[in-house]
């Protein structure tokens, strides 16, 4: 309907500033759709434009004629002293079919600064301000109105808007979760969908330690620190503490860990893996620095092993 309606307003103002009264009424006065298209097809192409082409022609015929007929009936289109000083009819139009609740506010000489970009920034952060307000409107037709008494003056009326809040921030942790898996899948699919290929599961630690200083030595940290979190991973299913298992991830081997009744008290590898996330899949290495830490976590964990074994 706003369409319609911003349609209307444009051919009326374009039609009686520039004259294109007996074209609109020659149309508005076809019998059928075929006289109206021979008519369409007799306008220049400027004629066209002026009357709405293509969003006019989009229209049904009735439609059509009906914006025609609404525009012939105002007084003013024969006024051409008054059209003329309408400079841009459509910009009029397009107006129209924004909503003002999304219309940026025109500031007054008071708000008004001499930093364009500011003033630009005021406006975008009121319309921003409502698009947030229509947010919680929508969200509150399935949740009862922040602070609003419960029904009866039952005792739970304080306790609704904590509730809401924790329904708010779950949704937001899910999302999070949600982002963070698919990234981490993606990520291992790009090196085969986990972290081992079908030849490197066979291999023992002390190989991946070898692969590591020598890598390290040609200058692919990056491998290096691969190898060294590999070799720890191996060192877990040597000592019964969790299976080797190629397909997964690093985090899905952090979490069987972390679950692992063998696995020794004062072992920390949270921190390894986040780092090794950052390395490997984020490609962000610090160079020797990062081999050398990850060499130092290897250490830690085979300490922490022995440690346990000997309990």
């Amino acid at each position: 309907m706003r369409a319609l309606v911003a349609l209307v307003c444009c051919v009326s103002l374009l039609a009686g500033a520039l004259g294109q009264v007996p074209a609109a009424r020659n149309l508005a006065a076809a019998p059928n759709e075929q006289q109206f298209q021979a008519i369409w097809k007799g306008l220049t192409q400027r004629e066209r434009n002026l009357l709405g082409d293509q969003d006019l022609m989009r229209l049904t015929l009735s439609d059509r004629q009906r914006t025609l007929r609404d525009f012939l009936k105002d007084g003013k289109w024969g006024d051409a002293a008054g059209a003329t000083k309408v400079k841009d009819a459509r910009a009029e139009a397009k107006k129209i079919l924004v909503p003002p609740a999304y219309r940026p506010r025109e500031l007054n000489p008071a708000e008004r600064t001499d930093n364009w970009l500011a003033d630009g920034l005021n406006r975008s952060g009121e319309v921003i301000a409502e698009v947030f307000r229509r947010i919680q409107e929508f969200l509150s037709r399935f949740m009862p109105r922040f602070g609003a008494p419960a029904v009866g003056g039952s005792a739970l009326a304080g306790v609704i808007p904590f509730v809401q809040l924790l329904v708010i921030l779950a949704a937001i942790a899910l999302v999070i979760f949600a982002l963070r898996f698919i990234k981490v899948r993606r990520r291992a699919a790009a090196i085969g969908q986990g972290l081992l290929s079908d030849e490197e599961a066979a291999l023992p630690a002390d190989e991946w330690l070898k692969r590591a200083d020598q890598l390290a030595r040609e200058g692919q940290h990056r491998q290096a620190v691969r190898c060294l979190y590999l070799a720890c991973l191996v060192r877990f299913d040597e000592h019964g503490i969790i299976p080797l298992r190629r397909e997964e991830t690093n985090w899905e081997h952090l979490r069987r860990l972390d679950k692992s009744r063998t696995r020794p008290a004062d072992l920390n590898f949270r921190e390894a893996t986040s780092r090794f996330d950052t390395v490997w899949y984020g490609e962000r290495t610090k160079g020797m620095e990062d081999v050398a830490w990850f060499r130092s976590q290897y250490e830690s964990v085979m300490q922490a092993i022995r440690q346990r074994r000997s309990a």
